[in-house]
């Protein structure tokens, strides 16, 4: 048999790798460069239990052996306990030629591996096979530097989702972070995520995290490799070998409104070179053509999601009648002219004004809800999803009156509670809210809060933009959006 049909048939098999540490992670490593996905398992070794071998599954020697399941293959991976397993496997019941032995030569991490059998496969053998493994690395570059956030929830469904495709292996290179997203939730072995929360002073100095993460990132940018590397941010992180780079632009904010000089600089450095740019709206899209000079081909338009749709089990938080607001308050985001619109609303006397998330209110921001003469109506909440939830769910309308959005998350997660939305007529909002929105020039605070008036007024309309928004919501989701990102990595790797 060839050697290249011998891979194929290894391809097609169940076979198994004895050994741990960094002899069965670099060997799990070789093979997936030819699509060729084994099952780790650990049997002697058992305190270690292949710590060293993160996202491989370990399975139990006896229990597969007890089910009769025999593999087509089976792979010796631990110079130390070759002898042993061999003649454990034999005493089973495994025929000689099932087993095959490896040798690993120099450091275990960086070396090749050679194998006895020549015919089964070697690390020399040039195979042009279009359908392998995609090898994906994030950095950690936002999740050391933000708690939470649309842009790690952006990637961490991004991961979630690439992990679920076929022939796709994921690493996020976390370092030493602030994040509070869940990596360890994600039970799949085509993903890994290298990295820990910080603690102490690292917790609170993010110029020392970036410090010690500049070196956790070099150490592993010797260790790993990717066909595609994708930035979390607008910095190029030095974390792996790569093939290409795809970056995503999420919004022209700091362009438009003149905000952080060095992310500007940065964002056009590494959209210059960049293989390919995913944006997350038609808007943005536009905006980085006009203001880069970006051919159009070299952009994709793929779409966010609606992560929060959690039950609502609790009773209302919130006993009155109210309108919500969800976010950030300051600059583009546009919460002065809410509280302007509220105060000249008819029904500033009936409702309240509940704002949650972002910073409590400034003293600047409390003289202006004073002078409005609505202190007693306007709140200020913070907390977690099922709060949030309950507030949405809850809420008489949701009105988002930025003037500027890469997208608008906010706008699906009140549609999934079917919250009537009422949002501003520019940018991403009305891609994203389509016809199930109401919308108003966010530079005049009187068309806001005629709209906030008109919408209160009219309960049908309320229980149609609800009906409508429900169904919006559906229009996007994070499996589409991790399918059309696997589309752009597969288009590079050809």
């Amino acid at each position: 048999m060839s050697k290249i049909s011998i891979i194929e048939n290894l391809k097609k098999s169940t076979f198994y790798v004895f050994g741990a540490g960094n002899y069965g992670r670099e060997i799990i490593r070789i093979l997936a460069e030819y699509g060729i996905r084994p099952i780790f398992v650990i049997e002697s070794d058992s305190n270690r239990k292949g710590l060293l071998c993160e996202a491989i599954p370990i399975i139990g020697y006896k229990e597969w052996i007890d089910t009769k399941k025999i593999p087509e293959y089976i792979i010796l991976g631990s110079v130390k306990y070759a002898p042993e397993m061999r003649k454990k496997l034999i005493d089973d019941g495994i025929t000689n030629e099932k087993i095959l032995d490896f040798e690993m030569v120099e450091d275990a991490v960086t070396s090749e591996i050679y194998y006895k059998n020549k015919d089964i496969i070697s690390t020399n053998i040039d195979i042009q096979d279009n359908n392998k493994n995609i090898s994906i690395v994030y950095d950690g570059q936002i999740f050391e530097a933000q708690n939470r956030g649309g842009i790690s929830r952006y990637y961490y469904e991004l991961a979630k989702g690439l992990s679920h495709k076929s022939r796709t292996r994921v690493s996020i290179i976390g370092g030493i972070h602030v994040n509070e997203m869940d990596f360890g939730s994600i039970k799949n072995n085509r993903m890994c995520f290298y990295g820990k929360r910080a603690k102490g002073v690292l917790n609170d100095c993010s110029e020392l995290r970036r410090r010690v993460n500049e070196r956790i990132n070099s150490d592993w940018s010797q260790i790993i490799s990717a066909d595609i590397y994708h930035p979390t941010y607008y910095r190029e992180v030095i974390c792996c070998k790569y093939k290409r780079m795809v970056m995503t632009v999420y919004d022209m904010i700091h362009e438009r409104f003149d905000l952080d000089k060095e992310t500007i600089i940065n964002k056009k450095n590494m959209i210059s070179v960049a293989d390919y740019i995913i944006a997350i709206s038609e808007s943005t899209k536009k905006d980085i053509v006009e203001k880069y000079n970006i051919p159009h081909e070299r952009i994709k338009v793929i779409y966010l999601a609606n992560s929060l749709q959690i039950s609502i089990k609790n009773k209302r938080f919130i006993k009155n009648e109210y309108i919500l607001y969800v976010g950030k308050r300051d600059n583009y985001k546009n919460a002065d002219s809410l509280l302007h619109a509220f105060a000249i609303s008819r029904y500033r006397d009936y409702l309240k004004l509940v704002f949650f998330g972002g910073e409590p209110f400034s003293n600047a921001e409390r003289m202006v809800i004073k002078l409005l003469g609505i202190e007693n109506k306007v709140e200020w909440l913070e907390g977690d999803d099922e709060l949030l939830a309950n507030l949405y769910f809850n809420a008489e309308i949701f009105v988002y009156p930025s003037k500027y959005e890469g997208f608008g998350i906010p706008i699906l997660e009140a549609m999934h509670y079917g919250t009537p939305v009422i949002t501003s007529n520019t940018s991403s909002m009305p891609e994203v809210g389509g016809s199930a929105a109401e919308y108003f020039n966010p530079y005049s605070i009187e068309d806001l809060a005629d709209k906030i008036d008109k919408l209160l007024d009219d309960s049908n309309r309320r229980k149609e933009l609800s009906v409508l928004g429900i169904k919006r919501e559906k229009d996007f989701s994070w499996n589409k959006c991790a399918t059309e990102t696997l589309d752009v990595y597969k288009k590079l790797c050809i």
